[in-house]
């Protein structure tokens, strides 16, 4: 037979909700800050139901960047310098000479709309390194093109 006598002490159950408290607030801490930099590093995007951008600018008025296995090939509006070829150095792409062509273009040519393109064995990465790189060089639209 089991012996009880009142000088045992009883357990204590209760749960202590402080650490889990801590948890759900720091979650939704980070939850808060990845909303924000998502919404910063966004890029605006309008399209129509068939894939058609509702923002049209003609070929006269649109630099377009086409990035290569070989390099940039800018392709200037009409009216401005043609076809500009920026090489790969040592298998790099040349940004720094990029965002000087972009530079001088925003000064001297008034260009303020640009698309960027890509072959299909061009990592993502860089096309997205080379959007950067439009927006670094005071470019007020920047689109980037599937076609």
């Amino acid at each position: 037979m089991a012996h009880t006598s009142d000088s045992e002490e009883k357990l204590n159950v209760e749960l202590n909700i402080v650490p889990f408290i801590d948890l759900l607030s720091t979650l939704v801490l980070f939850l808060l800050v990845t909303a924000v930099w998502i919404q910063i590093g966004a890029i605006p995007a309008s399209v129509d139901s068939k894939g058609k951008s509702n923002n049209r600018f003609s070929e006269d008025t649109r630099l377009t960047i086409r990035l290569t296995s070989k390099g940039y090939v800018l392709h200037w509006p009409k009216g401005l310098s043609g076809v500009l070829q920026i090489p790969t150095v040592s298998g790099k792409y040349n940004q720094e000479v990029l965002l000087s062509e972009l530079k001088n273009a925003v000064k001297k040519k008034n260009l303020s709309h640009v698309a960027v393109q890509s072959d299909e064995d061009v990592e993502y990465g860089l096309v997205a390194e080379t959007i950067d790189i439009v927006k670094q060089g005071d470019v007020s639209q920047v689109a980037l093109s599937t076609e």
